[in-house]
């Protein structure tokens, strides 16, 4: 049974990582584009399957293209490297965690200057 599961994929490209053949592929510009092309498919361990964390895929994926938007931070606004989807994946698995799921739309700068500003009202309050 050949099944990718379009509504659980986040974007995230772990699969084309994992994917022995490349045949899958991710591509960036504007937006991020995953390609899967199972012509390329020869007779592997299915790892993109193992891989993914959502479990969009199942058996060889079907010939298909998906487009995803980056997310931009919530603070500064500068485009993340995760799209939108992947970001809200994040943050529901840091919210299970019991953590802030706010860190999964914050850029590297953003999340330093809030880990610094922590640290240095800490140094404050002790003096």
């Amino acid at each position: 049974m050949t099944v990718l599961k379009v509504e659980l994929c986040v974007g995230c490209g772990v699969c084309a990582k994992a994917c022995p053949y490349s045949a899958i592929s991710v591509f960036e510009d504007s937006v991020r584009r995953i390609v899967f092309d199972p012509k390329k498919c020869e007779e592997c361990s299915f790892e993109c399957n193992e891989a993914c964390p959502t479990g969009a895929l199942e058996g060889k994926p079907d010939k298909r293209e998906l487009v995803f938007e980056f997310a931009y931070c919530a603070i500064c606004e500068k485009r993340l490297n995760v799209v939108k989807e992947e970001a809200e994946y994040l943050a529901k698995k840091l919210i299970e965690l019991g953590e802030n799921p706010e860190i999964a739309f914050l850029c590297d700068d953003c999340k330093r200057k809030r880990l610094f500003g922590v640290a240095n009202k800490y140094e404050a309050y002790l003096g």
